[in-house]
């Protein structure tokens, strides 16, 4: 038989499951702050490299956020039906390979 929420003690933040799902909560959030700076540093790069303007970089950040937005609700619907835990865990591992691989491209990589 499943366990329902009700079912749980009371999560305190006093507590070492407390401190991480706060733990968590926090990289959770700081990645999705990181992947949307590192778009907005970008943004230069990305107009030099295709010759667009301001009204082109401006489509490039909103494809970028519409499409971020969309795999945000796609996460919390998944959650809500396979558990939010296995969905974040499948997320961060999902979403290592691209920093790997946006390291890899640093001229003092040794990938």
């Amino acid at each position: 038989m499943k366990e329902s929420t009700s079912d749980r003690a009371p999560l305190r933040l006093g507590t070492a499951r407390g401190r991480w799902v706060l733990a968590t909560t926090v990289l959770g959030s700081g990645l999705a702050m990181l992947d949307s700076t590192v778009v907005n540093v970008a943004l230069g790069r990305i107009g030099e490299d295709l010759d667009a303007g301001f009204s082109g970089l401006q489509w490039t950040v909103n494809a970028y956020t519409l499409s971020l937005a969309s795999l945000i609700l796609l996460g919390g619907s998944l959650g809500d039906r396979f558990g939010r835990r296995r969905v974040f865990l499948v997320g961060v591992v999902c979403g290592s390979p691209s920093l790997r691989c946006s390291a890899g491209s640093l001229p003092t990589s040794s990938c």
